[in-house]
């Protein structure tokens, strides 16, 4: 799921320039319904440590950042995605910023 939203942020962003508003908000629209809203619902699940806890693991980190990126891409396509850019930009720093005692992030020093 992650690839594909950093793969149709880049179609989009190739794309959207030959494309009518109507079409511009269709792919929009579909993109949020077809994968956008479950990345958002994991967001919400309070039962998921690693997303509503105090970290976000690696696997996270790459669907935030995916997710994010086709947020930006499709800002504005007829809808405000504003909130979902800061949801994602939130779960993505919280990964970068997760450092273990040697500077390297928790989950990489185990490895």
């Amino acid at each position: 799921a992650a690839g594909l939203c950093g793969d149709l942020a880049l179609a989009y962003d190739m794309l959207a320039p030959d494309m009518t508003d109507d079409e511009r908000a269709r792919f929009a629209r579909t993109c949020f319904e077809k994968g956008l809203s479950a990345f958002l619902d994991e967001c919400r699940d309070e039962v998921n440590p690693y997303l509503t806890g105090r970290r976000t693991m690696n696997w996270l980190a790459v669907l935030s950042a995916g997710a994010g990126c086709l947020f930006l891409a499709l800002d504005g396509a007829g809808v405000d995605f504003t909130r979902e850019i800061e949801i994602a930009r939130a779960h993505v720093l919280r990964f970068v910023e997760w450092f273990d005692d040697d500077g390297s992030a928790v989950e990489h020093g185990g490895y």
